[in-house]
């Protein structure tokens, strides 16, 4: 019967076209373009530049000063020297000026020398925090871009459903004007429109939905075209091979190099009982000398040692933050195990949904075949063909959308399984 003609095409129509920008476009642009990955950067470049100030106590140091008071008098002092003749020297300028110059230079600071490695494990664990944040904005990447790839193949099923069940409702407006289709009839055909245009309605929302995160991610506005799910080699992973990217996670990466500085954090503080020794080099002038010269330079060595209550506290505080270190790395490893272990797994239940979609999606079609055979012979009401036109559409939905999350898990396990870096 020509009422039923347009449902082969939506039973045999493929489910995806290919013409989307691939993924690697967006992952790269959001590499660079993602919020993110912008303060991810800024903390890494702030971090390098703590390890210049810890460089810096290390390193020779210049203090310049200069004094001037106004006295309320000037005092001088008159001596007799050996031969008869007397000096006057300024013991007290009215206008009083003092300027002295003094250069540091550390000898032994072991206390510093921990801090700056301490500091250089810093700056590598906040450069590894910023491979951590690329690869959790792949992962957002990845889940947008198959999350438009699976709301177009759905908007292109429900375009193509809106245009079978208008046709349909035309043919049944026909037969009823020609007194063989009954007002019910009409009725139910005009529901079918309905339906399908809230499914165009509901696909090209969540279009709009992934669309935008993919701009607000990369800033690359996505094509408005269907997308090619070309599947991902991590369907060759085993659970154990993808277990051993874990130790090569940024993230777990980046707890390690933390832990290295608690522990050049820990051995500081000790090293702060420790004596410090420097040579200092200084030059004064004055204007009130006594029997003395105007300007006077003096070099030698300082041993500074100091000890207060303080200290033995800083020492145990030290010791806590390394306790802190080592569980905040286990804890990291363990979390990145179990997200692995997750991808995996969404891979295998992925994998299944779509072969039990594909094996549904094959039943309601061969269903929705029948019925429509059987309604050319009359042996089957218009509810029927419906019935098992809704079940096919909801079958291939479920096989796109299936595809999709497939594509979407095999990614996202290459992700977080680290297999690039392998």
């Amino acid at each position: 019967m020509k009422i039923w003609l347009g449902i082969a095409a939506l039973a045999l129509a493929p489910s995806i076209a290919s013409a989307q920008q691939p993924l690697s476009v967006f992952i790269a642009a959001g590499d660079e373009h993602a919020p993110s990955m912008a303060i991810a950067r800024a903390q890494a470049h702030a971090a390098r530049r703590r390890i210049d100030i810890a460089r810096g106590a290390l390193l020779p140091t210049l203090t310049a000063s200069a004094d001037y008071f106004r006295n309320q008098q000037q005092v001088n002092v008159t001596r007799q020297n050996p031969d008869g003749s007397t000096s006057t020297a300024t013991v007290l300028a009215q206008d009083e000026i003092d300027a002295s110059v003094l250069a540091t230079l550390p000898i032994i600071d072991v206390d510093a020398w921990s801090t700056l490695e301490a500091a250089e494990d810093d700056a590598e664990g906040s450069a590894l925090d910023a491979l951590a944040t690329r690869d959790e904005t792949r992962v957002a990447v990845t889940t947008a871009y198959f999350e438009l790839a699976g709301a177009r193949a759905v908007r292109a099923q429900a375009l193509q459903r809106l245009q079978v069940t208008q046709e349909d409702y035309s043919a049944w407006t026909t037969r009823r004007e020609a007194g063989r289709a009954t007002e019910l009839e009409v009725a139910r055909a005009d529901a079918e429109v309905g339906f399908a245009q809230d499914a165009v309605a509901t696909a090209e929302l969540q279009i709009a939905i992934a669309a935008r995160a993919l701009v607000a991610l990369t800033g690359v506005t996505p094509e408005d075209r269907d997308t090619d799910l070309t599947p991902s080699t991590a369907s060759d992973l085993t659970l154990a091979d993808a277990l051993d990217g874990a130790a090569q996670a940024p993230a777990v990466r980046a707890a390690r190099a933390r832990g290295d500085a608690a522990s050049h954090r820990q051995d500081a503080s000790w090293e702060t009982l420790l004596p410090t020794l420097s040579a200092q080099g200084r030059e004064r002038y004055t204007n009130m000398p006594g029997f003395l010269p105007d300007t006077l330079w003096s070099v030698g060595l300082v041993v500074t040692w100091q000890l207060d209550f303080i200290r033995p506290y800083e020492v145990l505080a030290a010791d806590d933050a390394r306790a802190i270190a080592d569980a905040q790395t286990a804890q990291v490893t363990s979390d990145m195990q179990t997200e692995i272990t997750n991808a995996f797994h969404q891979v295998v239940a992925a994998r299944s949904h779509l072969a039990a979609s594909d094996r549904a999606r094959g039943a309601a079609t061969r269903a929705q075949e029948d019925a429509m055979a059987r309604a050319d012979l009359g042996r089957s009401t218009q509810l029927d063909v419906l019935i098992a036109r809704r079940d096919a559409f909801d079958a291939e939905i479920s096989y796109v959308l299936a595809e999709a999350d497939l594509a979407s898990a095999r990614a996202v396990l290459d992700i977080r399984a680290q297999r690039d870096a392998r």
